[in-house]
């Protein structure tokens, strides 16, 4: 059995510098082959199939289209962190190989990363992307579609989901031939539809893939706290991460986050955040500098199990309550340890990271329906949200967008 994982895609200049050999050597090849057509091969003519071939040529200027103006929107970031205590204690290998092996090897004193991201608002120069891609930074430098570089900031951050805003620092900075992208808010991406990402995969800036939707709605993939994921095969590598994932009206209907792969590149499976997600969490980022979640007040066991170590049974559905806070919405309703989590609000709710994600993503003060089993009983309560305590305000957040 192989083993694969979930990776957020980071940059491996490895990776580049073996794909630079190969790139060579398969241009050499090319340019020593010798090709001799034959007069008598029969040739594909497209005026055989003539709609078909308009229906193709309509479809690839499209997407041609899309691409061109949704890239005007879309920027590359460079980040740069000083390196750590605890970088610096990684480094030792190096500085022994340096010393006692005689190797010429020079001593970074940074970290480098990069990723992708767009624009939001024009005006006030918002752009949204992943918060792994700027997490840490002690300096943010973004590229322009129009080849211009600035500065930027992070205005405000939500690690739980893992979104952030940046901010350019020179408020007149050139506009010209920049464009925003609209989210889409109707939520009906389904699988089998067409997709493009843009972003900077490997640095390589204005790239485009195309691919269709494999999946909607994957979640407990662990690559977040919160909210689940568009997946999708449109090529999604490492500088693709917080770029766009566009529909063919040219509206994004998720942000590129992460790949499933053995070699940390692409293998046909890419994740996006959903742009349902991103467009209430970013709003709520603008706004107030935070993201206000709603709250219930329990501890959850892991899953598929109850009682003890010494006798522990499976739980076919739900989200089993280790704990209940005291003067919670939980345990104002009623709710027990013990007892298992099943629906909210009807929906069903099938594991804990279920139950997380529906509260969690639900405005504190909602009313909502709780059916629960405790023993062979099922019963149902109502309780008002309150909000997740201990969230982290963002002090250079705007008011309004």
């Amino acid at each position: 059995m192989t083993r694969s994982s979930y990776r957020i895609p980071e940059l491996n200049i490895r990776f580049i510098l073996a794909l630079s050999v190969f790139l060579q050597f398969a241009c050499s090849k090319i340019e020593n082959a010798s090709v001799s057509p034959k007069t008598n091969d029969a040739v594909v003519d497209s005026s055989d199939h003539p709609q078909e071939t308009n229906q193709l040529s309509t479809l690839s200027r499209g997407i041609a289209v899309i691409a061109k103006n949704a890239s005007a929107a879309v920027v590359m970031i460079s980040s740069e962190r000083m390196m750590s205590p605890a970088d610096l204690s990684s480094m030792e290998t190096l500085d022994f190989l340096k010393k006692h092996k005689g190797l010429e090897l020079e001593m970074p004193r940074t970290i480098n990363g990069m990723g992708s991201g767009f624009f939001i608002d024009m005006e006030k120069g918002l752009i949204v992307t992943n918060n792994h891609v700027i997490e840490g930074a002690d300096l943010l430098h973004l590229k322009l579609a129009n080849m211009k570089s600035y500065d930027a900031k992070v205005l405000a951050r939500d690690p739980r989901t893992d979104l952030a805003v940046l901010k350019i620092k020179d408020e007149k900075f050139d506009r010209s031939g920049l464009k925003t992208l609209n989210f889409d808010k109707t939520s009906n991406l389904q699988p089998g539809e067409f997709v493009l990402a843009l972003g900077a995969p490997f640095g390589l800036e204005a790239s485009v893939s195309f691919g269709v939707v494999s999946a909607v709605n994957r979640g407990n993939l662990n690559i977040t706290e919160l909210g689940d994921f568009i997946q999708t095969d449109a090529a999604i590598n490492p500088g693709n991460s917080g770029g766009p994932l566009l529909n063919v009206e040219g509206q994004v209907v998720g942000i590129s986050t992460a790949i499933y792969s053995q070699s940390g590149v692409y293998n046909g499976v890419g994740f996006a955040i959903p742009s349902k997600l991103v467009n209430r969490v970013v709003d709520n980022l603008v706004d107030t500098g935070r993201v206000d979640r709603g709250y219930i007040g329990v501890r959850l066991r892991p899953p598929h199990t109850r009682g003890s170590v010494e006798a522990i049974t499976f739980e076919a559905e739900g989200a089993v309550i280790a704990m209940v806070t005291e003067k919670s919405p939980a345990a104002l309703a009623g709710i027990k340890a013990g007892d298992v989590i099943v629906a909210v609000n009807q929906k069903p709710v099938g594991t804990p990271v279920d139950l997380t994600n529906t509260i969690g993503m639900l405005e504190p003060g909602s009313k909502v329906d709780v059916e629960f089993k405790r023993g062979k009983e099922r019963q149902r309560v109502s309780m008002r949200l309150e909000p997740y305590p201990e969230v982290k305000r963002f002090p250079e957040a705007l008011s309004g967008r």
